[in-house]
Parts: structure tokens; sequence; C-alpha cells
């Protein structure tokens, strides 16, 4: 995976909605979504067109594309939340 790319991209460009009182939960709720269409097999430039010119949209986008999607809905579901996890985690371990 390319966490250090996202590591950086947190620590050294952080997007604007991560400086709401909990921004660590927006990022969440995007990795969710994004994850969600991954699974619906939604077009990877389709996400990328979405995400503009927003550097961390493009790489939650890339790294969510980096993933399997999944045929049966429970382990999409699944797929959907551990995402949202795994970029939490990025975030609040770089707000130490």
């Amino acid at each position: 995976m390319k966490y250090l790319t996202l590591i950086a991209a947190l620590l050294f460009a952080p997007p604007a909605f991560a400086e709401e009182e909990d921004g660590c939960k927006v990022l969440g709720d995007l990795a969710h979504l994004v994850m969600e269409r991954r699974q619906e097999r939604v077009p990877m430039s389709d996400m990328m067109a979405i995400a503009g010119d927003n550097d961390f949209i493009r790489q939650v986008v890339i790294e969510a594309y980096d993933r399997p999607a999944m045929n049966v809905a429970e382990n999409q579901r699944e797929m959907a939340s551990n995402f949202r996890n795994d970029i939490e985690a990025i975030c609040y371990g770089a707000q130490k």
C-alpha cells in the first residue's frame, strides 16, 4: 500500500475539512464512501474526476482501488468499514 504517501498528505497538506472538530471522522466518512463506490465497481476514472485537483482525495481513491472488489455484500461492507478504520488510524496517528 502507499500509506507513506497518504501519511505525508495528512502531515504536510491536510485538507481544510480535517480542521473540523473531528476531521479524522470526516476523512473516515470519505474513505468509506470511496470504498463503497470501489465495491460497486465504479470506474477509478469516474472517482478521479470527482476528486478533481484535490491531491488528498485522489490519494484516498488510489488507496481504495489498490484493494480488491468483493462479490459478496457482507465482504463489501467489511472492506468499506476496514478502509474507513485504516484511514482514520492514519489520521489520528498523524495528530500525535
